[in-house]
Formats: structure tokens, sequence, C-alpha cells
């Protein structure tokens, strides 16, 4: 079966390149045609990027530059540990081309038979600003959906959010998460379990 995962496997965290490697790994030893989604969105990318202001009450005409040049040694000091992430990704994780937004997806999704979201913290919308896209909303009909060891955050999300996750969570054939308490959100969501 080809399978296509998707999490955040390129933050430049070991937890998060030796999660995305063994998921891989593993569903690669049961005979599966495995890929890792090559999704990395602004949010994502900007850490290592030497022009990007973190702070947004920085970013303006004089302060930008003063901020940068303050971060500057930092940053460089940080380059040889993105030189081993990116090595590392480059030599063990088998990926598709490139997306840098949900609509790219949306509009040419990798084939796959089945799509795994997971692990990690991908379903907590603080940390991904609420992308649907780890909910796999880019799918086509027909397509296995599911999701392994996914992380919704420690509570139940904002009233402003939670029809919302119904309606993702419930297009998923699968749902494993980590941890027990997200295990209840999603039940209380969307009455799977």
């Amino acid at each position: 079966m080809k399978i296509c995962t998707i999490t955040c496997h390129d933050v430049y965290n070991v937890g998060a390149s030796l999660q995305a490697y063994a998921l891989q790994t593993y569903l690669k030893s049961l005979g599966h045609d495995v890929k890792i989604i090559d999704y990395k969105p602004d949010y994502l990318s900007k850490h290592y990027r030497l022009d990007i202001v973190g702070n947004p009450k920085y970013d303006k005409p004089f302060l930008k530059q003063a901020y940068l040049l303050a971060k500057l040694p930092g940053r460089l000091h940080m380059l040889p540990r993105k030189k081993a992430f990116d090595s590392f990704t480059a030599k063990y994780l088998d990926l598709t081309k490139r997306y840098t937004s949900n609509e790219e997806l949306k509009k040419e999704p990798p084939e796959a038979d089945a799509f795994l979201a997971g692990s990690d913290q991908i379903w907590d919308y603080k940390l991904t600003n609420f992308d649907t896209t780890y909910f796999l909303d880019f799918v086509k009909e027909g397509k296995k959906k599911c999701s392994y060891a996914a992380s919704i955050g420690e509570n139940l999300p904002p009233e402003e959010y939670q029809q919302k996750y119904k309606e993702l969570l419930s297009d998923f054939d699968e749902i494993l998460v980590r941890e027990d308490y997200g295990a209840d959100i999603v039940e209380n969501l969307t009455e799977k379990r």
C-alpha cells in the first residue's frame, strides 16, 4: 500500500525528526511504500532565516534592523545545528515534493492509498496556528484518513474552534492519539472512541 504521512518533521527538533523517521521505518518494514509529505508553511520555516523578525512589535523600519542585528550572532551560531538536521533529513527521510501551503496541497496532493497524520502535537491549535492541513483536509474523497499518536494539546480547544475540530476529526477513518486526555477530547467532540 502507498502511504503518505504528515507531521512537523522539519522543525529542527530531535524528537520531531526521530518520530518521523521511526514511523516511516516501521511502515516500510511492513512492506508499504511510504513518503513523508514535505509540508513546511511559513510559520514553521522562519526560525533560521536571518531576515525574519520573530516578534511583530519589532517589525518597524528602524527597530527591525536593530532587532536583526542583535539576533544575528545567535542565529549564526545555530547554523551548524540547522545543517546537521538538514543532512539527517536528506539522508534518512523519504519526502514528497515541498509544499508551503494548504492551498498547494489541495491543488496537487501527493498520490497515496492512505494518509496518516501524526505523531507530534499537530492538532494543537496554538502550535500550528490551527492549520487544517494536519487534519488531512486536502485528501480527496475515497482515500483512507488516519492518525497516529497525534496530540491535540492539553485542553479542549476554545469554543470558537470546536465545531471545526468536530467536522475535521469526524472525517477520519481511524483516530489514534498520544494522550488519554486527547482521546477524551476527540470522544467529546466526535463521539468516536
